[in-house]
């Protein structure tokens, strides 16, 4: 009996150096807070993810913690948190030790082999979707990766089954984890890393006592448990079992001695706590720092991690301002009686657009005109804001330079500015003249009637003229005998003198022309443009007066401009396909000078559009030409007939002569061309 009480003795003494799970080898009695890792890129920093895994005293995960009980800094400065607890799935060095034991009988129908396949099946049979295992076989001193980290189940199961089960070496299982330890700290990932190692004992070490130590230790550093389970086949286990047992004590694992199937599920349910970790974001502040330094606390535990931020993630945005959607700012009145501060346009649209700004956040937007801070512009989408410039008072005549800034600061501090000067270009209302500016005047209808005033180009001059008809015609009913004595003749000089003077305007001569040269088809009844002035070229007829029914031209394409000493430019209008002189291209809104000669297209022609040459036509002084003069109706009216119509009863008979020769020599009719006419003006 004392025999068996000392046997029950040291049973229960071995029984507690087995138990089923390890107390923590360094004494630790407090939370641990694990941070696994830290993530951020160009698209979403400076927000930060961490993945973080708090452990009790005994190396276990625990769960259920509020965001309120954790405390995040970075580089000394607390952070607001958002915190997610998340089931992640876990990496495991799955470790065979295959030494010849494995052939040992374990009872009366198995051998140890049969136990060590079914842990290692029963193993990836608990595996999830995110989990990625690897198999490590040590049939002799060299450990074998039979499969690496995947996720396939089938794959792993089918590498278990076509092992060397019937294997005669002796077999070094402490070189399978440090082997392991190498695997698992070489993967960067955010799945929680683990050692499985089954084992029926430790039967061969290759090195001395401290290599165990340095690896357990190094495992222990990078937060990778070793979970073991013993498989006893020998009654008496001590020399075989110490390392199995160390490496959990040291790593916050487990150990586990095989009993039954419930061993297993004890141990791989250990395992499993490990998937519960924590997902903590938040938003970094630190300007340009690319060192930071983050810090997870939780009841007076902390786990620090630091990580590094890429320069070209805090360079400051570029800022890019467009206005009026990247066409011309132009003033210009539409009436002489536009009021100047209120004549289109009065105001502009301004779009900004952010480039290289990530995922940074605007704090502050600034906007200036000519250093005056105006409206802070509204953000319409990521990285894009608009605001409206009133321009109402920008009123000079000409081009005005106004300089445009825009200032913006981010949520890291990083402050950026763009600037653009915009040319405004004035055109003002003509003043009234006096006669206009009177009839505006009158009450009730006085607007209208100015306008219809100006329209019709009624001025102080033509008043004058029609109070001396209105007085010579009055004279003249008084004397209509003597009228009637003269009528004829001076009504014959007056017809035609009037009539020619009438055809000369309509036939005004041409100062220059347009002379197709590509383009044009070959059978266009005409190719030649008679240009008498400034021209308006375009494909409509509501903004030009050359018309060229052609959709490679825009509606207002390009005009030419006649300066006061008879010289000629042109200024492309901001067209869709552009104004070429002698093969290059026009800057909107620019005047070109022209000389005798130019080629210029509307257009290329290779895309449809026409060429032509500018020809500069001879000018002459007066608009009756040479030899003219005695046409004019005072010189070839005899001055004593108006006298007598006018106040002599005894004038002599009209000179019927004369009229006969200015009946001879009466022009024949002439062809005229009406530029302002569109209809007259199409091709």
């Amino acid at each position: 009996m004392k025999a068996k009480g000392k046997f029950l003795l040291m049973m229960l003494a071995l029984w507690s150096v087995l138990g089923t799970q390890a107390t923590p080898a360094f004494g630790e009695t407090s939370a641990q807070v694990v941070i696994h890792s830290v993530n951020t890129d160009a698209a979403s920093f400076p927000q930060v993810t961490l993945m973080v895994s708090v452990l009790d005293g005994h190396g276990q995960p625990i769960t259920g913690i509020r965001s309120s009980e954790f405390e995040v800094t970075e580089n000394d400065q607390q952070v607001a948190i958002q915190v997610e607890e998340q089931e992640v799935g876990l990496q495991t060095s799955l470790v065979l030790d295959m030494g010849s034991w494995i052939n040992n009988p374990f009872g009366e129908n198995q051998r140890v082999r049969d136990i060590l396949k079914d842990a290692a099946l029963g193993f990836v049979n608990t595996m999830r979707k995110a989990d990625k295992t690897e198999i490590i076989a040590v049939y002799g001193e060299t450990p074998v990766v039979v499969v690496p980290f995947t996720s396939d189940k089938e794959t792993l199961q089918q590498a278990i089954y076509n092992l060397q089960w019937d294997n005669t070496q002796v077999s070094y299982g402490t070189n399978g984890i440090a082997k392991a330890d190498e695997d698992l700290s070489a993967t960067p990932t955010t799945l929680y890393r683990a050692v499985l190692f089954i084992s029926g004992g430790i039967m061969q070490r290759d090195y001395p006592q401290s290599h165990e130590e340095a690896t357990a230790k190094h495992l222990a550093g990078n937060h990778i448990p070793v979970f073991s389970l013993y498989i006893p086949w020998k009654t008496k286990d001590e020399p075989y079992v110490y390392w199995i047992q160390q490496f959990p004590a040291m790593t916050n694992g487990m150990f586990a001695k095989w009993q039954s199937s419930r061993t297993l599920n004890d141990l791989f349910a250990a395992m499993g706590r490990y998937r519960t970790q924590y997902q903590i974001t938040y938003r970094s502040s630190n300007g340009k720092d690319t060192s930071r330094k983050v810090s997870v606390g939780y009841q007076g535990t902390y786990g620090n991690k630091t990580y590094t931020v890429d320069a070209r993630w805090l360079k400051p945005p570029t800022v890019q301002i467009v206005v009026n959607n990247g066409k011309a700012v132009w003033r210009k009145a539409t009436s002489e009686k536009d009021d100047v501060h209120n004549m289109p346009m009065t105001s502009v649209p301004v779009e900004i657009t952010l480039a290289g700004l990530g995922g940074r956040q605007i704090t502050e937007i600034h906007f200036f005109v000519n250093g005056e801070e105006r409206a802070a512009p509204t953000q319409t989408a990521p990285g894009k804001y608009t605001t409206t410039w009133d321009i109402s008072n920008i009123v000079t005549p000409g081009q005005n330079q106004e300089t445009l800034e825009v200032t913006v600061k981010d949520e890291l501090g990083i402050t950026a500015q763009g600037k653009q000067v915009v040319s405004v270009e004035v055109t003002p209302p003509v003043a009234l003249n006096l006669v206009c500016a009177g009839v505006s005047k009158i009450p009730v209808i006085g607007h209208k009637a100015g306008d219809l005033c100006v329209r019709s180009g009624v001025n102080l001059m033509t008043v004058i003229l029609s109070a001396v008809v209105l007085v010579l015609g009055v004279l003249l009913w008084k004397k209509k005998e003597a009228v009637a004595a003269v009528g004829h003749d001076i009504g014959v000089r007056a017809t035609n003198v009037v009539k020619r003077f009438t055809n000369r305007l309509q036939s005004m001569e041409p100062k220059a022309k347009l002379v197709a040269k590509r383009g044009f088809p070959e059978d266009a009844v005409r190719k030649e443009f008679d240009i008498f002035g400034e021209t308006k070229i375009g494909r409509s007829r509501e903004f030009a007066n050359l018309i060229f029914e052609n959709d490679n031209i825009s509606r207002l394409h390009c005009v030419l401009h006649e300066d006061l000493n008879g010289g000629w430019s042109i200024e492309d209008q901001d067209s869709a396909n552009g104004t070429f002189v002698n093969g290059e291209r026009l800057t909107p809104f620019n005047r070109v000078p022209l000389s005798d000669g130019d080629l210029i297209e509307l257009a290329p022609v290779e895309y449809g559009g026409f060429e032509f040459a500018f020809v500069v036509l001879e000018r002459h002084d007066d608009i009756f030409g040479e030899g003219d003069e005695e046409d004019d109706l005072w010189a070839t009216t005899n001055a004593a007939s108006i006298s007598e119509i006018l106040g002599d009863d005894d004038g002599a008979e009209p000179d019927v002569r004369k009229t006969q020769r200015m009946s001879a020599i009466e022009d024949a009719s002439e062809t005229s061309w009406d530029i302002d006419d569109p209809a007259n003006q199409r091709y």
